[in-house]
């Protein structure tokens, strides 16, 4: 007497006979089913990407005819080409590509150092108008509540971040990109 069980490869199921006297039951494996955390990661990430596309886009032409005071047109390239790169990656992890998944890791990981410079730099905007405007009130106190919000924002955002880098790294997402 055999006892089954059923595995699928693919979508397509597989049975393994297990001998008699074993206490396993009828289990039931998918082997590179597509998870819920991939799909829904990736479409986020393609909303995300190209309304951040279109927007970069729109400031960057805006820029061009001079209706709007400059951020930079390296930054709003910046953001432009990291956004579609975005969207292209995400594309790429709904088709179960691993080219994508790696080059989307690649990008959750500058999405969280690319923060801290700008973080630097506005403590130390901030810091200067402040003991500017502020000469007789103690600027320090001033100065380290809106940094510490924006500090706790990166701090909480890299979090995430590194835990969907964990997860898309984890043994059962690299087997749906095998």
């Amino acid at each position: 007497m055999h006892s089954d069980q059923h595995l699928e490869l693919e979508g397509k199921p597989l049975m393994v006979i297990g001998f008699a006297g074993s206490s396993a039951m009828t289990q039931t494996f998918t082997v590179g089913a597509r998870s819920i955390f991939v799909t829904s990661l990736a479409w986020v990430t393609i909303v995300a990407g190209l309304l951040l596309a279109a927007s970069a886009g729109g400031a960057w032409l805006a820029e061009i005819t001079g209706r709007t005071p400059s951020a930079g047109p390296w930054a709003l390239s910046a953001v432009f080409a990291l956004s579609l790169a975005a969207v292209i990656s995400a594309v790429g992890l709904l088709m179960r590509l691993d080219w994508a998944r790696r080059a989307f890791i690649g990008l959750l990981a500058l999405a969280i150092v690319a923060p801290l410079p700008g973080l630097w730099l506005q403590y130390a905007m901030l810091q200067q108008v402040v003991s500017d405007a502020l000469q007789d009130v103690a600027p320090a106190a001033a100065t380290i509540a809106p940094i510490g919000v924006a500090g706790a924002l990166v701090v909480l955002a890299g979090v995430l971040l590194g835990l969907a880098i964990r997860r898309l790294m984890s043994p059962m997402v690299r087997q749906e990109f095998a």
